[in-house]
This record gives C-alpha cells, structure tokens and sequence, in this order.
C-alpha cells in the first residue's frame, strides 16, 4: 500500500497542471526518490516547524 501510495504521489506532481500550480505560487516539487526517505525528511523538518508554528502561536483554523 505504501509504495502505491508513494507512486502515486510522485506521478501526481510530475504532472505539468500540478508543476503549473505550484509555480504560481512560487513552489517546486521534490520529490524523494524513497518512502523512507521521505519519512527521514519528515522526521529532521517536524521539530523545526513544530518549533516555527509555536513561536507565531498559529493554530487551525
């Protein structure tokens, strides 16, 4: 499941609609090129935008 999961997402943003979107938002897709990668980047950003959120005291809306 995850690595469909995983598939899917990677086709989803090499789509050039998505690609688009994102530029215009001044975004870029990156892809990792693993789901364990991606859990290791998850992993290393959570406590820096855990950290971020706090200090701007954001909450859902």
């Amino acid at each position: 499941m995850r690595e469909r999961l995983f598939s899917a997402f990677r086709a989803v943003l090499a789509q050039q609609p998505v690609q688009a979107c994102f530029a215009q938002q001044a975004l870029q897709a990156l892809p990792s090129d693993s789901p364990e990668e991606f859990v290791r980047f998850m992993k290393a950003e959570m406590p820096i935008w855990t950290e971020i959120v706090g200090a701007a005291a954001a909450t859902a809306a």
